[in-house]
């Protein structure tokens, strides 16, 4: 692997420590709730008895409580005297310890199922260039999962005044020899405290796709992204993108159900719950290794699926089977359209696998999409250029060309208009925590994207800029829930 660099500072500071770092895990240490935080965030992710590397371990907590719970741990760090502390309390040598030397990763490429780094990557020298590298060495499908300075914090507020101070002129040689040079010499290498959304970007220009944390809860947050796997392997291409970026919504879906498929290591039970004609999602999630049950209550769509995609491993129906426990459930931009979401969600929950998850797809209710939508909804622009443009192709004598009709259900629009914290109270109120939040595009509806967003440069520009936007700034959000 390339190198990581490390700050000199850095390292002679926690040289100094060395020897009384392990305290701050004791009772009232103020770290002890970080093993149990990492613990419970692989456990949640990964599959028992993955192989674990411990960023940055220090004097070896975290990675000691892994190793106990039969994790395959190796734990390396740039400095000798924590690793050597690490090392003589491991008296059941169940973790693999490393020194880093030269800020060099000594793996092979993909060879980690998971990757933490406590509070590390705030001292990097280059924190986006180690975490390619941590990235290269995870396995597809793998976590990395960071813990890094939260700013929203209102201590983390207090320590950006304070580090103001410290770059005045002389303020730094003056705190040297007092009762504060610790804590300058602290905020002086803990230099990289970033908003959330610069750590997403670092953590996406690795490869990884990010899952959104929770609101501020304090002085830290913990950030998780997950390594794509190889590719999904499918009987048939995909569609080219389209201004609503619904191939980039197909891929999400794909890639979530064959990552959590891939952790259960086991054929899966997928409930696709307004599957619609299939077109769109159903006829790519069927195939080897997955059984397919697809729900819908318009009878012609119905009707078209089973003619089209009915096979041993996939049926449709008009109401979802009792009795069979699902490993993963799917709303492609469904609930927005029923009247009672939370209630529906709540039914099917009850259904799903302790460890089975809910991926989805909503509209902003306040987006640009729908905005236009409201807009030609009482202008019908849209339905006059339709057919201002088929008019003008009969009278040239060309007559368009339209492929046979699809049976859809257009009657039932959205009733619902979710914002960020709406889809929060609802996933909270069905028992169900947000695992990983996406974006889908940024604009575009049937107007717009018949017209001035036509092109096929915008088309891809438009499902690319979303993913560096605000949440409330993008049409679509993409959502992966699991149990609470």
């Amino acid at each position: 692997m390339g190198p990581i660099r490390d700050s000199d500072a850095a390292r002679a500071f926690f040289r100094a420590k060395a020897s009384s770092w392990s305290r701050n895990y004791d009772t009232g240490g103020g770290m002890g709730d970080r093993i149990a935080i990492f613990a419970a965030a692989l456990s949640s992710r990964l599959p028992p008895g993955g192989s674990i590397l411990d960023f940055g371990c220090g004097s070896g907590e975290i990675a000691r409580h892994l190793g106990g719970q039969g994790w395959r741990v190796t734990a390396c760090d740039i400095t000798p005297e924590m690793i050597a502390a690490a090392r003589a309390r491991d008296e059941a040598g169940r973790v693999r310890w490393l020194l880093l030397e030269h800020g060099a990763l000594p793996f092979s490429t993909s060879q980690f199922d998971g990757i933490i780094a406590s509070s590390v990557l705030e001292y990097s020298d280059d924190p986006g260039a180690a975490i390619a590298a941590l990235t290269g060495a995870l396995n597809p499908g793998g976590v990395a999962i960071i813990s890094v300075p939260d700013p929203r914090d209102p201590l983390r507020r207090l320590e950006s005044w304070r580090r103001a101070v410290l770059r005045i002129p002389g303020v730094a040689g003056l705190l040297r020899r007092t009762r504060w040079a610790e804590g300058a010499t602290y905020l002086k290498i803990s230099r990289n405290r970033f908003a959330l959304r610069h750590w997403a970007d670092l953590l996406a220009k690795a490869g990884l796709a990010v899952e959104l944390p929770e609101p501020c809860r304090g002085p830290l947050m913990n950030i998780v992204g997950r390594k794509p796997l190889a590719g999904v392997q499918l009987g048939i291409p995909l569609p080219a993108e389209d201004i609503f970026g619904n191939t980039k919504k197909l891929k999400f879906i794909l890639t979530e159900i064959a990552a959590h498929r891939a952790r259960l290591g086991r054929d899966i039970i997928v409930l696709d719950f307004g599957c619609g004609n299939a077109e769109a999602l159903g006829r790519y999630l069927i195939g080897p290794g997955l059984r397919y049950v697809g729900v819908d209550f318009h009878a012609p769509s119905l009707a078209h699926a089973r003619d089209r995609f009915a096979a041993p491993n996939a049926q449709f129906l008009a109401a979802v089977p009792p009795g069979i426990t699902f490993d993963a459930i799917v709303y492609a931009d469904v609930l927005e359209h029923l009247d009672d979401p939370l209630t529906a969600l709540a039914a099917h929950v009850r259904q799903l696998a302790p460890d089975g998850i809910v991926v989805g797809s909503v509209p902003n209710g306040y987006g640009a999409c729908e905005t236009e939508k409201f807009i030609d909804r009482h202008l019908r622009l849209y339905q006059m250029l339709r057919w201002v443009k088929r008019a003008g192709l009969r009278l040239a004598g060309r007559p368009p060309n339209l492929p046979p009709p699809v049976p859809y259900n257009s009657e039932s629009g959205h009733v619902v208009f979710f914002t960020p914290r709406s889809l929060r109270q609802m996933i909270g109120a069905a028992g169900l925590r947000l695992a990983r939040f996406g974006h889908g595009g940024f604009v575009g509806a049937d107007l717009t994207g018949s017209t001035i967003f036509a092109g096929r440069r915008f088309v891809d520009w438009n499902v690319r800029i979303a993913d560096r936007l605000p949440s409330w700034a993008v049409s679509t959000w993409y959502f992966v829930l699991a149990k609470s």
